[in-house]
């Protein structure tokens, strides 16, 4: 069971990959007109992090985008904002409006912000991470190469009037092959060794190509080669 659900999720995320037909019809659910709010249920407001440089979220603007929940259903024509820090998907219909939370899981989503950008979660267990984190997509299809943005606040100052810190991101990659996840590094003896199946061929192209194994479109580049061959 566990590996047939993991199995749709990854159709899933390659149909998305694909730009195949979405739905235009706009329906989140009854709870989609729940306000994002702390843990004390107080609303959220821009003025608790005024405080703090930086930010949690992915994009500082709402990013036109669609989604796939789990029982397959796409939707389009919103506009979302993915808070690294909390894991947390928004959306809301106008960039205008207040956030809203979806009522149920959403399995893989899209944002455009000049050029696409596929998540999804539903992957194993693993690194700190369970299966209702999301991963930038990197490379789709049958090998996969993940990214995992993680969001930590540094130099926090404390006095009487104000608490000041900055927000950061540290990116880490990750193979999922096989139905099981792995960390990996952008190097070239990483690279060959999680695809040394294919490693004459895969050697081969990235000279052939001129391509940089620390180098993430490149080595996306590579992984989708990998792909074709299996």
């Amino acid at each position: 069971m566990k590996k047939s659900v993991i199995t749709l999720a990854l159709l899933v995320i390659c149909k998305l990959v694909s730009a195949q037909a979405w739905s235009n019809t706009a329906r989140y659910g009854s709870n989609s007109a729940t306000p994002v709010i702390d843990p004390l249920g107080r609303p959220i407001s821009n003025n608790d992090i005024t405080k703090i440089k930086g930010t949690t979220e992915i994009y500082d603007d709402w990013m036109p985008g669609q989604v796939t929940f789990d029982n397959g259903e796409t939707y389009k024509n919103l506009f979302l904002k993915f808070d690294l820090k909390n894991n947390l998907l928004t959306f809301s219909y106008n960039r205008t409006d207040e956030p809203q939370k979806f009522k149920d899981n959403v399995k893989v989503f899209m944002v455009n912000a000049g050029r696409e950008r596929v998540f999804a979660n539903g992957f194993p267990k693993f690194d700190g991470s369970n299966q209702k984190t999301y991963y930038e997509v990197i490379a789709g299809g049958k090998t996969m190469l993940l990214e995992h943005h993680r969001q930590y606040l540094k130099v926090v100052q404390e006095d009487r009037a104000s608490t000041s810190g900055e927000y950061t991101s540290v990116k880490h990659y990750y193979l999922f092959k096989d139905q099981k996840i792995s960390k990996i590094k952008l190097d070239k003896t990483a690279i060959l060794a999680a695809l040394a199946d294919k490693h004459a061929e895969i050697s081969a192209y990235a000279d052939n190509e001129q391509l940089e194994y620390n180098n993430e479109q490149d080595v996306k580049k590579i992984f989708d080669f990998y792909n074709k061959l299996n």
